[in-house]
């Protein structure tokens, strides 16, 4: 089994028991208290099992993650694209997204992150490929605010919230704003059963997400395994040894030009590691950051860019990629230039 498959395998079995712990506590919890409490330990696990899918390499399962993950942990990376949307029917562009308090400096998921990711990503994204979920499902994770019959909204005492309108020095235009209190949910003011209840059918749709995610998972498992057995995925893999970080900047800062000269100017076939590296021209200061994202963009390249290495050597790479392939190539412009400090 590969290191690749065995991540996988891995992950869903974390995904089951976070599954089943949910399950468990929407039958065993008496109140809402114990219930909530139960219920977000079980969808932080979850979310952090979908992050660690992602940083595997599996990010079909899902694609918005990786940019947001990549956002928090390399905000400085050169080579990420915008994330572009509309709001109001106003443009919007960022280069930044968090849920909540951000990544530890390890990269993971803070508690309140990932559970902001698991709400508002992480489930939308999956249950928008199901075509058999439940009614109204999802709409428990977001509880409408009270309103007026206006349609104004509601403060927690029940009065209208006033608009602070946000206007421009220079021209005086309304450019955005903000309201001058939280406004009120319907479920602020629910009695204890029908809080319960609320949460109830709120866990039984994250426990269909958690569902989702485990067959996607284990589907690419089935898959990776079919791969690893391929002959195919025996051809044409040639194992190299990396060096560490310090070593691939010493060994390029060491290389005259005149070595370089010697290079072909279009290098082929499978490579990885400090050959990969050098072939596409990274500079030394980007190594590290060309390779985190590397590994999470791999499957995006295309299955006849890149191999696993069936028997990988200690402290060596886990793939291999086609160095002439336009995608990775398209990836590795972004750190050419040395590292803004």
């Amino acid at each position: 089994m590969s290191r690749y498959s065995s991540g996988l395998r891995r992950l869903i079995a974390t995904l089951e028991e976070a599954k089943f712990d949910l399950n468990l506590a929407r039958l065993q919890a008496r109140n809402s208290e114990d219930l909530e409490y139960r219920g977000v330990r079980a969808a932080v696990q979850a979310a952090r099992v979908v992050v660690a899918a992602v940083d595997l390499g599996f990010t079909q399962i899902c694609p918005l993650l990786d940019w947001i993950l990549s956002s928090q942990r390399q905000p400085d990376d050169p080579a990420r694209t915008p994330l572009r949307g509309e709001l109001n029917a106003r443009g919007l562009q960022t280069t930044k997204f968090t849920c909540g308090s951000g990544c530890d400096p390890d990269g993971t998921p803070r508690d309140d992150e990932a559970m902001g990711l698991w709400q508002m990503i992480i489930c939308p994204v999956l249950r928008s490929g199901q075509a058999v979920s439940k009614a109204a499902a999802g709409t428990f994770d977001f509880p409408p605010h009270l309103r007026d019959e206006q349609g104004r909204l509601l403060g927690a005492d029940g009065q209208p919230l006033t608009v602070i309108k946000k206007k421009d020095p220079k021209t005086g235009r309304v450019i955005g704003g903000r309201l001058d209190g939280r406004p009120a949910r319907v479920t602020d003011n629910l009695e204890e059963p029908e809080r319960l209840e609320y949460l109830r059918c709120l866990v039984a749709d994250w426990a269909d997400a958690m569902d989702i995610a485990a067959g996607m998972l284990q589907e690419e498992f089935q898959e990776a395994e079919k791969g690893a057995t391929s002959p195919e995925m025996q051809i044409g893999i040639v194992e190299a040894r990396p060096s560490r970080p310090d070593d691939m900047k010493r060994e390029s800062e060491e290389r005259t030009e005149s070595d370089r000269a010697d290079q072909p100017e279009s290098p082929t076939g499978f490579l990885g590691g400090t050959p990969l590296a050098d072939a596409l021209g990274i500079h030394p200061t980007q190594r590290n950051a060309f390779f985190q994202k590397l590994k999470r963009k791999r499957k995006s390249l295309g299955d006849d860019a890149w191999h696993e290495i069936q028997n990988p050597r200690p402290n060596g790479p886990y793939f291999l990629y086609r160095v002439d392939s336009p995608e990775l190539r398209k990836l590795a412009a972004g750190y050419h230039a040395p590292k803004l400090t």
